[in-house]
């Protein structure tokens, strides 16, 4: 019988495996583009992805909402109850992202219509998060990871796919789209069940405004950066940051997995030796890297997106330590 400790491990590398096979072919992704686009419509396509990310992982307040949920009442039979409200919520931020697309467009120096683009992508992914919420709630760890592969495996080959195919920026932004719909129904099919209920989920959004709440602080902080580059400086610098960036959040997004399974473990029985272990981990992640990016900058941007970026190296060190 797996203990608890050893059953958190386990559920810790099913996670671990599937965000890491996702964010090693996003960044497959990211280096393609960063040699196949200059730096100046790669800090474009950067600034994008950025936009895109911040919302995104304000949107994971709704799924860490909905895993509390699921937790603390077992209930994994009102999907289809949570996913039309989560449509109601993903249509309004679209609504909202519209309404506000010509002040950010002009500050950010973006065309207003790829903020449409940018409004669908959010809806598709509001949809796939909701079952991930459910998916983690239920503690389906392997199927939760399998989710992320699939992100990973549709999002590098339909972005290589469509910018072969001379799509350019609107190439993206459709493979990005492509990638998270296709990913919400292949799990919705698997996830499914028969026999439906319906019962109040108030409850989702009596908490919903508190993790969002902590998710904008963090957010703001870890990703206003980018968004600010884009307006202050060139495109061409924008396109040396967005390489150095892309780069130094390699440890956030990894050690991301601990925090999640450390979510679902102490909502009912919180543990002190998880959160000790939980660090453990995470300290194992995040120094090699960081010594890999203090030793070897040059070598690492020259790998990641070519020769045209060197200039970015001096920076690489500092950023991933800060």
């Amino acid at each position: 019988m797996i203990g608890m400790e050893d059953k958190f491990l386990e559920e810790n590398l099913y996670l671990f495996i599937g965000n890491l096979i996702l964010y090693l072919l996003s960044y497959f992704l990211q280096f393609y583009l960063g040699h196949t686009f200059n730096p100046e419509e790669f800090g474009l396509i950067g600034t994008l992805f950025t936009i895109i990310i911040v919302i995104t992982l304000l949107i994971y307040s709704l799924q860490i909402t909905i895993t509390q949920y699921i937790s603390k009442n077992k209930e994994n039979k009102i999907i289809n109850q949570i996913i039309k409200h989560s449509l109601i919520i993903g249509s309004f931020i679209g609504l909202i992202i519209l309404i506000f697309s010509p002040i950010i467009s002009t500050f950010l120096n973006i065309e207003k219509y790829l903020f449409f683009w940018i409004a669908i992508i959010i809806l598709a992914v509001m949809q796939l998060v909701t079952l991930r919420g459910i998916l983690q709630g239920i503690g389906d760890y392997k199927r939760l990871s399998f989710s992320y592969i699939l992100e990973g495996v549709f999002k590098l080959i339909l972005g290589i796919l469509f910018t072969v195919l001379g799509f350019k920026i609107n190439g993206i932004m459709g493979a990005l789209l492509a990638t998270y719909f296709t990913s919400f129904l292949i799990i919705y099919f698997s996830l499914k069940k028969e026999n439906e209920t319906s019962r109040p989920i108030k409850e989702i959004y009596a908490t919903l405004p508190y993790n969002f709440s902590s998710l904008l602080f963090l957010q703001l902080l870890g990703s206003i950066d980018l968004i600010l580059v884009r307006h202050f400086l060139t495109p061409l610098e924008t396109g040396y940051y967005t390489a150095i960036s892309t780069l130094g959040r390699v440890i956030p997004y990894l050690s991301l997995t601990i925090g999640l399974v450390l979510l679902s473990k102490s909502v009912n029985n919180p543990n002190k030796k998880v959160l000790i272990k939980s660090i453990f981990l995470l300290l194992i992640i995040s120094i090699p890297i960081i010594i890999i990016f203090l030793i070897f900058p040059e070598l690492v941007i020259k790998l990641s997106f070519g020769s045209e970026y060197l200039e970015a190296s001096n920076y690489l060190g500092l950023f991933v330590i800060t």
